[in-house]
């Protein structure tokens, strides 16, 4: 409801996204380069890197389906799908682990290609599938790999067989967390997609949701829905910086108050605070100015995101 309020057609920061809707920051784009090199060198072990929340999910799911258009056979294992019967059934082969061996390695003697992706690693449990996949990324045919790996998850909480697949790592592809200007992109790119045509955050709003969320995007997701959400109840026409702390107060981020950026306006008394965010929004200049007009030389104390080139 709140996003047809601003708007949208639908929710902006769902943190459900499919790789087709992946915002293509500098990061990304750069990991995923770090991995085609690897791959094309035949290094047998990749791990994505990157705190919580960064998107190392999506980077695996977004590999997965670029090596499959380009004809590679791929695997995602996760957690709750993680047992030497889930990799059988993904590779349509006998889930013993020798019997697996036999097919991964079959499959490379026949020119074929394999990437399987392994999401949360320190949380696997099936000690034996970690150790097929060792064994398998230990495998060469023809000097290739009979699998490459793509790894994701907490290195430093891993332990037996999941340090014991950490320890082949050849390349490590860090995901995160995002440059300041990668941050605000993606906030710009996230709104065009749900279909904002107007600005909503004031500049220094967009400043203060990339400065709380460090970069990370799930901070950014739940900060900037808070925020909408927050600001539709208060029946705002803008998001302003003391929404923002709103939000990232409601969800714990905030252990003591700082100052907004725009500190040269005094604060307004609770009652108040509706009407002083409808004027602090009238002061500044709207974030999404760059995707629905052209936008001119920047001036000092314009949009810092107008200057951005929509993504």
């Amino acid at each position: 409801m709140y996003h047809a309020y601003w708007g949208m057609r639908c929710r902006p920061f769902d943190e459900a996204v499919r790789p087709a809707e992946a915002v293509p920051t500098e990061a990304l784009q750069f990991a995923l380069g770090k991995l085609r090199c690897a791959l094309a060198s035949g290094w047998p072990v990749v791990l994505a890197a990157g705190p919580a929340g960064s998107g190392k999910t999506l980077f695996l799911r977004l590999a997965l389906a670029e090596a499959g258009a380009a004809g590679w056979r791929t695997a995602l294992l996760t957690p709750s799908a993680g047992t030497l019967e889930d990799l059988g059934a993904a590779l349509e082969a006998d889930p013993r682990a020798e019997a697996v061996l036999a097919h991964l390695e079959a499959h490379a003697a026949a020119g074929g290609r394999t990437l399987i992706a392994v999401d949360d690693l320190h949380a696997f449990r099936d000690g034996e599938l970690l150790a097929c996949l060792r064994e398998g990324c230990d495998r060469a045919v023809g000097g290739v790999p009979a699998v490459h790996l793509l790894l994701a998850g907490a290195g430093t909480k891993a332990s037996g067989a999941a340090a014991a697949l950490l320890s082949r790592v050849s390349m490590r592809a860090s995901v995160g967390p995002l440059s300041a200007e990668d941050a605000k992109r993606y906030v710009l790119y996230r709104l065009k997609a749900a279909g904002c045509t107007r600005g909503i955050f004031t500049r220094h709003a967009a400043d203060r949701l990339v400065e709380l969320s460090g970069g990370v995007p799930r901070t950014l997701n739940r900060i900037g829905e808070l925020s909408l959400m927050i600001g539709y109840g208060m029946g705002a026409s803008r998001i302003v910086p003391e929404i923002v702390d709103l939000a990232a107060d409601d969800l714990g981020l905030r252990s003591v108050a700082r100052p907004s950026p725009v500190a040269a306006r005094p604060p307004a008394p609770p009652a108040a605070e509706g009407a002083a965010a409808e004027a602090a929004a009238a002061e500044e200049p709207d974030t999404l100015a760059a995707l629905v007009a052209p936008v001119p030389a920047a001036a000092p104390d314009e949009d810092v995101l107008a200057s951005l080139p929509p993504a």
